[in-house]
């Protein structure tokens, strides 16, 4: 059995840092750091393997974040047109090949949650999106 957490969040970050996104990991996100980007977060994971197959139910959750200034109500245009180009990458037909070893089999989205906040300048647009993986090791 594999650990599937690393190869899962660099499968992440290049599918989206190819999106031509900025992504950072949890807690990891600078202070002032200008949007929009995406954060990698939470990771959920149990062993799913049976007398054949070696196999893992994941789950990925993704913080989309977008802002503008408080005097200008956009609102969240920006933060759902991002999320639909991550579904095109992540949830879509094509296989989702995490390295050599792991392929997620299935993807469904689980969780798909907005957030709107008014901090002290700006206006603040958030997607948290969960994706849940049915993973086969190959190898």
């Amino acid at each position: 059995m594999r650990d599937i957490q690393l190869p899962m969040r660099i499968a992440y970050i290049a599918k989206l840092t190819a999106l031509g996104l900025t992504v950072y990991e949890m807690d990891a996100v600078p202070q002032n750091a200008p949007t929009p980007y995406v954060i990698i977060g939470e990771f959920l994971s149990s062993e799913i393997s049976d007398k054949t197959h070696f196999g893992h139910k994941a789950s990925q959750l993704l913080d989309i974040v977008t802002k503008s200034p408080k005097n200008k109500v956009e609102g969240s245009k920006e933060v759902d047109l991002l999320a639909n180009q991550i579904f095109g990458v992540i949830n879509s037909k094509a296989p989702f090949i995490i390295n050599d070893d792991l392929q997620s089999v299935n993807i469904k989205i689980i969780q798909d949650k907005k957030l709107n906040a008014i901090v002290e300048t700006d206006r603040v647009y958030r997607r948290l999106i969960r994706f849940e993986h049915t993973i086969r090791q190959l190898n």
